[in-house]
């Protein structure tokens, strides 16, 4: 196995383990359950801060490659927007992303760039959102307000009891956000009991 192979694996080793322990998880934890030693993981990674750094990279970059796949899909430019905002590769969508808030306390750094990487990369979504109003499809409004308002659902979702205090996962949340976005909290004639 090269390096690069082995840092997939340790990270999403460390992303299972994370789920099940949350921040609690420990550097002997991934050398046990990938089957090697701890100075072989540390050749790849040299604390649980870097780690913490990389996997988040390494889960944004997984998001960037889905969002991908949903652009040369033959969804509906409405549905393509829905998907983009909301997209968690396959193998993300069980992590409890509550936990978050764990790595605000111990590693304020490592949530800096969760927070940063929520902050960048909107140009493709924006740049849909756009051709979505110049179709009539959505109604004219300001992008940057739009943007602001996902942001901070996504930055509140994380950093706050309110998904775990209602037993609401990660993705039905952001589910939930889209409806909203998408749909606004009006019932329309055809919904209405």
């Amino acid at each position: 196995m090269n390096e690069t192979e082995l840092q997939s694996k340790v990270y999403e080793a460390a992303i299972s383990l994370f789920n099940d322990k949350g921040i609690k998880f420990t550097m002997d934890d991934i050398s046990k359950s990938l089957g090697i030693s701890k100075k072989t993981l540390y050749q790849v990674i040299s604390d649980k801060e870097q780690l913490l750094n990389e996997m988040v990279t390494y889960g944004f970059d997984r998001i960037k490659e889905e969002e991908e796949k949903i652009l040369k899909s033959d969804l509906t430019l409405t549905e393509k927007i829905r998907q983009i905002v909301i997209v968690l590769p396959e193998q993300y969508r069980n992590i409890d992303l509550r936990q978050i808030r764990q790595i605000r306390e111990k590693y304020p750094k490592v949530y800096d760039l969760v927070s940063y990487r929520l902050e960048t990369g909107w140009e493709v979504t924006l740049m849909l959102m756009q051709e979505a109003i110049d179709q009539g499809l959505i109604r004219p409004v300001s992008l940057a307000i739009v943007k602001a308002v996902i942001e901070g659902a996504f930055e509140h979702f994380l950093g706050s009891q309110v998904l775990a205090d209602n037993q609401i996962s990660y993705r039905e949340a952001l589910e939930s956000m889209m409806d909203l976005i998408m749909n606004g909290l009006l019932i329309s004639k055809g919904e209405q009991t």
